[in-house]
């Protein structure tokens, strides 16, 4: 058996979710408008949707980040535990 030429080298970057990351395109545009809107919306809430790799974590990051909001995950929540 040859030897391979190239090493695989496992290099882990982590995710990078800064608004300088995120690449624009005619299919966020507008959510990204949106988030970048606030504190003007015009809703008192909002939800992001969308199938699995769209940006939703990206877009919440940037707001995150914007708001100096925190994360919560749905384990730490305990507004469901009752459902």
């Amino acid at each position: 058996m040859k030897k391979p030429t190239q090493l695989p080298l496992a290099l882990c970057f982590p995710p990078a979710m800064s608004r300088e990351d995120f690449v624009v395109s005619p299919a966020n545009s507008e959510a990204l408008d949106f988030i970048e809107s606030w504190p003007n919306w015009t809703v008192a809430t909002a939800a992001l949707y969308g199938p699995p790799g769209c940006g939703k974590t990206h877009l919440a990051s940037i707001w995150q980040t914007m708001t100096g909001a925190r994360r919560i995950s749905a384990n730490e929540s305990q507004c469901c535990s009752a459902w």
